[in-house]
């Protein structure tokens, strides 16, 4: 198993052999960076992330089909 503790620009590395899963996670910095502490936004940001996560598995579920 990969650990979790990588250097940063070992991390970017993997992130760039897979540009769909960065593009996600790129969109949940930016949701996240968005609520700005602000307790109603933070919320919605909430919401927003949980969208991008089930997105993200819906996508992981459809390369595994598609590899059968």
């Amino acid at each position: 198993m990969p650990t979790l503790d990588r250097p940063d620009d070992a991390l970017l590395h993997a992130l760039n052999r897979h540009p769909h899963l960065k593009q996600r996670i790129e969109r949940l910095v930016a949701v996240v960076e968005d609520a700005g502490g602000d307790l109603a936004r933070a919320d919605a940001a909430e919401r927003r992330v949980m969208e991008e996560i089930r997105r993200l598995a819906r996508f992981e579920e459809n390369i595994k089909v598609l590899s059968l």
